[in-house]
């Protein structure tokens, strides 16, 4: 069972998309570790990962940014029903998307160890559950890991001095790229 915060299912009734709780996503990888991540591209990296860390950081420093700095979780299944407003039952779920966070998640939340300090964490992550109903477990795992890969160069187009910048040079007729490939 996953409990969910808000939902919304798609026209097809394959998938459904959800806000959930940081403390439910560590309660659902408490309860079914041993299989959840058998369709996944590897396995937990650890703590040592950088990464993994930034994750890390993001939980013990704020724990309500998740939902804003994380792309979310995909979870794969053979069903999944409402059991009530709030409670998903999945059917052999498959995290294929999202293993690194989750299990940073949860290695975080059990380390807290006092059970009234993990009823009270905040936060909260996007997770969409697929139902698995045209056997495409392999390529929803492949397609949702890949994704052009970002330079480190690239992150400069976020810094408001090269905005500023553009903004002059456009004043005077000139572009000045800060997006790789961006039209004039």
């Amino acid at each position: 069972n996953l409990i969910v915060e808000k939902f919304f299912e798609n026209k097809e009734h394959n998938t459904v998309v959800a806000e959930v709780a940081l403390k439910n996503i560590a309660r659902f990888v408490k309860k079914n570790r041993d299989y959840l991540f058998y369709s996944n591209i590897r396995n937990f990296l650890g703590k040592s990962g950088n990464i993994n860390k930034k994750i890390a950081k993001t939980f013990q420093e704020s724990p309500k940014s998740f939902w804003y700095y994380n792309n979310g979780v995909t979870i794969v299944c053979n069903e999944y029903k409402s059991k009530n407003e709030f409670t998903f039952e999945i059917t052999t779920p498959q995290i294929v998307n999202g293993c690194q966070t989750v299990n940073v998640i949860y290695t975080q939340w059990d380390a807290l160890k006092d059970t009234q300090k993990q009823n009270d964490l905040e936060g909260t992550i996007l997770v969409k559950i697929i139902k698995d109903t045209n056997n495409k477990r392999s390529e929803i795992t492949r397609y949702t890991n890949s994704q052009n890969a970002v330079a480190g160069k690239d992150f400069f187009a976020l810094e408001s001095f090269h905005k500023d910048l553009k903004k002059s040079f456009a004043d005077i007729g000139y572009n000045y790229e800060i997006q790789r490939n961006a039209e004039l």
